[in-house]
């Protein structure tokens, strides 16, 4: 039985069905069209994230110093628990920014090296690492979609019981 092979000039053949997908030269330049971005994007929430960890020592002292100053002057301008309370909200950013560039980046490596050796496994660990990535981010909009809305609430229910009052 001989094996031939299509002449160039023919289309490949269309898959038969879902399962069937195969990546051509379009899809390809695409991809890695995308490595490039997605590794761009991640590596400048990394950056990002060591800004903010460089904050938390500058931000920290400053207002403990500033805590000090106005507490040897008599007012109560800031207060330790403010001073925590921001140190507290920077880690939170710092790992709310981390998880996904680092999703990311997995994503934009394992995407490039598949490309690159053809490899199927390296393929779908990619596309894992960006269903994680995007599965975070979905999580995170759901969270505060729902926080805005019990700010909402809060506030209507404020509204009426102290705009009753007046």
């Amino acid at each position: 039985m001989e094996i031939t092979t299509p002449p160039v000039d023919e289309p490949a053949p269309v898959p038969s069905g879902l399962f069937d997908l195969t990546i051509d030269g379009t899809a390809r330049t695409y991809l890695k069209n995308t490595t490039r971005w997605t590794r761009f994007l991640a590596i400048t929430g990394f950056v990002f994230c060591g800004l903010l960890f460089l904050c938390l020592f500058i931000v920290g002292p400053l207002l403990s110093s500033l805590y000090t100053f106005s507490a040897v002057r008599g007012d109560s301008f800031v207060q330790p628990m403010d001073t925590r309370g921001l140190l507290v909200g920077i880690i939170l950013q710092i790992l709310l920014l981390l998880f996904p560039s680092l999703f990311l980046f997995r994503f934009s490596t394992s995407l490039k090296i598949a490309l690159q050796s053809n490899d199927q496994q390296r393929l779908n660990l990619a596309f894992k690492n960006m269903r994680i990535f995007y599965r975070f981010l979905g999580i995170l909009l759901l969270i505060f979609l729902s926080l805005g809305v019990l700010m909402l609430l809060f506030s209507v229910i404020m509204a009426l019981l102290f705009g009753a009052r007046g």
